[in-house]
């Protein structure tokens, strides 16, 4: 799994304290040897990378689930769609992107919304839920936020039938 926008890597060590295989990708050198620190002190094993999540190192759907909880609202406007299009890439068929994150437009994040999520998750590409808010509690406060689970859909090829070149039939 890939904690994009991992920070200092508490959602990452949690996830690898339950056995899973976990990647965390952020932009922060900084929040990255933070985030070292921490699985060492927790006794589990993380891959870290130093990159932006609009261009990543990782392999066409290599992972079947990503968390985001606080990235996507830090990329506004026009990067948006490219954020979409790389988790599209990277995230398998049927695989799960849970993204959380602010809510109202509250510098310096932009907001996530059921408008936001529409406009950027292609509905060929993924199928999502309804967005459901929550308050999103830190150390410096809070913020109203929302959470969302957006599916990866399988695509399908459409070819002929044998004999029938009208008809069409899906083919995994």
């Amino acid at each position: 799994m890939l904690d994009v926008g991992c920070g200092a890597g508490q959602d990452a060590v949690f996830l690898a304290s339950q056995n899973f295989e976990v990647h965390g990708l952020d932009f922060s050198a900084e929040a990255l040897r933070v985030a070292e620190r921490c699985a060492r002190e927790h006794g589990v094993d993380i891959s870290w990378h130093h990159g932006s999540v609009l261009n990543t190192p990782f392999d066409a759907g290599y992972f079947d689930l990503i968390t985001d909880r606080g990235c996507f609202h830090h990329i506004g406007g026009p990067r948006r769609p490219k954020y979409a299009e790389e988790i599209a890439r990277i995230l398998k068929p049927g695989g799960v992107l849970f993204l959380r994150g602010c809510g109202v437009p509250l510098a310096p994040f932009y907001p996530i919304d059921s408008d936001v999520i529409a406009e950027t998750f292609d509905k060929r590409l993924f199928e999502v839920s309804p967005d459901i808010p929550f308050h999103y509690t830190s150390d410096a406060g809070g913020i109203p936020a929302r959470i969302v689970k957006i599916v990866r859909r399988t695509q399908k090829r459409v070819i002929p039938r044998r004999n029938d070149k009208k008809s069409c039939q899906a083919i995994p």
